[in-house]
């Protein structure tokens, strides 16, 4: 097995990939509530997971990518929050 997986800054057909995605599920989202899109996606997360190749990476190491992966998004996501965020008196 390769170990750790390496971080690297997404490349641009990543960033669109990922942007499609969210954009799927804006279709939705007025209809879902936040955790039923957390769990659709999550579920879509373990699936991808169960196609990786197992002979060049474990579990422990496609688990650590995605929590991860989370956390980045996380982070960015309060970012874009706060730096969004205005008084409304």
């Amino acid at each position: 097995m390769s170990g750790r997986l390496k971080s690297t800054p997404p490349s641009a057909h990543v960033l669109a990939a990922r942007t499609a995605v969210m954009q799927a599920i804006q279709q939705h989202a007025a209809s879902m509530d936040a955790v039923e899109i957390l769990a659709v996606l999550a579920h879509a997360v373990g699936q991808c997971i169960a196609m990786q190749d197992q002979t060049k990476h474990s579990a422990e190491d496609l688990l650590a990518l995605v929590d991860s992966n989370i956390e980045t998004g996380n982070q960015e996501m309060i970012q874009q929050l706060l730096g969004t965020t205005r008084g409304s008196a």
